[in-house]
């Protein structure tokens, strides 16, 4: 056979392999080469898609099982159709299971996409369908919203897989290393400040995320894989993760079995319910010993709203008490009610309950719930506040501060002095709180101005808003008018800032209270990043300790609360205090974090 001829052969060869499989002349079935849909191929989302990713994708879908396997609840009578019956997967995180008879591709009801586990193939495919959102129908953009759930909590395990790991890294001082995936037999304390710098959270909000990952790993590993899954959201595993609190892990484990299999389908207050009946079911002595340890961790928060108001809230009570309570302040409200004050039910038991506190009569409601003369105020209307809110016609709308007892200096509040002057409308601000709007600031101020004891501390600050110049008086001052009118009189010294000159050193460990009072003025809290307790009620550290050398200085001292300075002494922590004010926190893994001098409101 001569070279010519070959190519000749080798095309015969091929027409008659043609021949003897015809399937290569009609499109490939779905079934045959792999797509999981029979009933359709590829959707519109994966065209033109790369062979090797779409390998990837059809890699990451289940198998189907040797028998259908049906959605926790149901039956194969509710679920008829071929999709349900190939699917074999729990339901995801928060969503009610359907009857089975979308017919869709990619992300519509009854596609792939819609059910597929999370990980890195599913965002792939969420990011993908994110561009094109407007143009997508709403049952495909459904699965799209599904999808990111999903996501969402598989990285929310991924992160709490992280914060396990480095709590195996954090053995406690003095303590041996763990073993490769073990924990050590005591673990650090201070593994949550680590994260909170880590990730700028509180250090409470720090807490609860190490708590919560190291239930995960290790005794509620079957709610970490549901998590990791996508079938639960981290709502859900807190609900279940506060419930078992407490719970020797054999106890953990059976209310793991009891609740998980229709934990997907629950809302939060469902579960909530379900695991504490399954609590009573695994140990009838746990509930009284849960609420036996909550009532240890009673206490008191308040906190600013973003809105200029505030919130008061009693934690971890006694149930008894706080429904007894409860009932007093409706009394005072429906007494309130019956003598003319005119307002809802909720703003008369707000108000019952910090006349309560402030140890205000509440015999009679307060002069502003009262009906006012017909005569609208100065700036409003009848029947109209003056931002527009509809209140009664004819009443008073309450006035920030109204409630408030002269104060004995018992709350830190640094007010502009435009402000107080009511020259500006910048916000003040209340130690341990936060921003204020400018009338409470005001309100707060002149409370302090009706009490003797009052100290008053002038803080001079430069364009950055932090310290240059401090000075402090007690009292009213001089009276300068026939109207009561009062002026303090106040002489400034710098804050040291950049280099020191060290002309406020002093020759002794403990610092004079005129050099205490210039730290704090600089440093208005914690000087760890992301702490917010009031210098007040911090500890003045000296950063290179007054044993090794260290100067009783403006550049050598500052503000931390008890916490942080035992951390700044404990193992692979390190401090460093760059020029005055300027905190350098080293942590264990190396990392460097810097906090400044506060910035005060002008």
């Amino acid at each position: 056979m001569t070279a010519a001829s070959e190519p000749a052969r080798q095309e015969a060869l091929h027409a008659a392999e043609l021949a003897a499989d015809d399937s290569r002349d009609i499109p490939p079935d779905d079934e045959a080469w792999g797509w999981p849909d029979p009933d359709c191929g590829p959707p519109a989302e994966l065209a033109g898609m790369p062979d090797e990713e779409l390998d990837k994708l059809l890699a990451a879908v289940p198998a189907p099982p040797s028998e259908p396997v049906w959605p926790v609840g149901s039956s194969a009578g509710d679920w008829p159709s071929r999709r349900a019956q190939r699917a074999g997967e729990v339901w995801p995180a928060g969503f009610y299971p359907r009857d089975g008879s979308g017919g869709g591709c990619g992300f519509a009801d009854g596609g792939t996409l819609d059910v597929l586990a999370a990980g890195i193939v599913l965002a792939g495919f969420a990011d993908g369908a994110h561009a094109g959102l407007p143009g997508l129908d709403d049952d495909v953009l459904i699965g799209v919203l599904r999808a990111w759930r999903r996501l969402s909590s598989w990285a929310t395990a991924r992160e709490l897989d992280a914060v396990a790991e480095l709590a195996r890294r954090r053995p406690a001082d003095r303590t041996p290393p763990a073993m490769a995936g073990k924990f050590p037999q005591v673990l650090s304390e201070f593994i949550a400040d680590e994260v909170a710098v880590a990730l700028t959270l509180t250090r409470k909000s720090a807490e609860t995320e190490v708590g919560l990952a190291l239930d995960l790993a290790t005794r509620l590993t079957g709610t970490a894989a549901a998590l990791a899954a996508g079938q639960l959201d981290l709502r859900r595993v807190e609900v279940i993760t506060r419930g078992t609190a407490g719970l020797t892990d054999a106890h953990a484990a059976a209310v793991e079995a009891m609740v998980l299999p229709d934990a997907p389908q629950m809302t939060t207050g469902q579960l909530f319910r379900a695991v504490r009946n399954a609590v009573q079911a695994a140990d009838p002595e746990a509930v009284r010993k849960q609420r036996e340890e909550a009532l240890k961790d009673a206490r008191v928060e308040s906190w600013i709203d973003p809105v200029g108001t505030a919130n008061l809230a009693g934690r971890n009570l006694p149930a008894a008490s706080v429904l007894a309570a409860d009932k007093r302040l409706c009394q005072i409200a429906a007494a309130w009610k019956k003598q003319g004050a005119d307002f809802g039910m909720d703003q008369l038991r707000a108000r019952a309950y910090l006349a309560l506190l402030l140890g205000l009569d509440t015999a009679t409601p307060p002069a502003d719930l009262l009906p006012a003369t017909d005569v609208p105020g100065p700036g409003s209307s009848a029947g109209q506040a003056r931002d527009g809110e509809q209140v009664p016609a004819g009443l008073r709308r309450p006035e920030p501060g109204g409630d408030v007892p002269p104060l004995a200096g018992s709350v830190h509040v640094t007010v502009p002095l435009a402000t107080l002057m009511q020259l500006s409308e910048a916000p003040g601000e209340a130690a341990g709180y936060g921003p204020i709007d400018p009338d409470t600031a005001r309100a707060l101020a002149c409370a302090a101005a009706g009490h003797p004891a009052t100290r008053w501390h002038i803080i001079v600050t430069g364009p950055s808003g932090q310290a240059v110049g401090y000075g402090c008086a007690s009292g009213r001052g001089n009276t300068v008018g026939d109207d009561g009118e009062w002026a303090v009189s106040v002489t400034a010294e710098p804050v040291a800032a950049g280099d020191c000159d060290h002309h406020n050193a002093e020759p002794r460990y403990r610092p004079s209270p005129a050099l205490q009072r210039l730290i704090r003025a600089r440093s208005n809290k914690c000087t760890y990043p992301g702490c917010t307790l009031p210098a007040a009620r911090c500890d003045l550290d000296h950063t290179i300790p007054y044993d090794k050398d260290g100067m009783t200085c403006e550049c050598n001292l500052a503000p931390l609360c008890r916490r942080h300075h035992r951390l700044k002494q404990a193992e692979d922590w390190k401090l460093e205090q760059t020029s005055p004010g300027v905190m350098a926190w080293i942590t264990p893994a190396g990392r460097r974090y810097i906090s400044v001098p506060s910035k005060h409101p002008t």
